[in-house]
């Protein structure tokens, strides 16, 4: 009892950061993940990526880097052009809220894409390797011909009938 009492309070503050402050931080991590992915992928020589076996799979990954950097950025504009349009409306106080509403939900797109990226990639990979397992255990496994070693046997197919 006494452990406990002494393990509640740093555990309250950790589930406090994890569920409150990790929150607000985690886009940014996985935002600049996939800049520093795509700056490092554009200086890798093409060959590298020929290289690999599965072209579609790591095509498909960076892909969904892309997706996660352009999505700030694509954020950034439309705000910009949600804050023209509000200036040219009668009530702009309401477009104005709605564009920075926009802005705060985009921050979080990240985190969206980066849960579609890793499932996706998860079963493709699921299936890739399923895949190659199964050519490998085909490919180990010898060839086994069962012989029969029964003789042929012909039955006369008349049909037997009786007076």
């Amino acid at each position: 009892m006494q452990q406990l009492k002494k393990d509640l309070f740093p555990a309250f503050v950790q589930a406090l950061i994890l569920c409150i402050v990790r929150v607000f931080t985690i886009p940014y991590q996985i935002w600049s993940g996939a800049v520093t992915r795509l700056a490092q992928q554009r200086q890798t020589p093409v060959q590298e990526q020929k290289d690999t076996e599965f072209p579609v799979l790591y095509w498909f990954k960076s892909a969904w880097d892309g997706a996660i950097v352009l999505s700030w950025i694509v954020a950034v504009l439309m705000f910009i052009f949600a804050l023209f349009a509000a200036f040219n409306t009668y009530n702009p106080g309401f477009l104005i809220t709605a564009a920075f509403g926009q802005l705060l939900m985009a921050y979080f797109y990240p985190i969206g894409i980066s849960i579609t990226k890793e499932l996706l990639t998860l079963f493709l990979s699921m299936a890739l390797n399923l895949e190659k397992l199964a050519k490998e255990d085909h490919q180990d496994k010898p060839k086994v011909v069962q012989a029969s070693h029964e003789p042929d046997v012909t039955l006369d197919a008349q049909p037997q009938t009786q007076n």
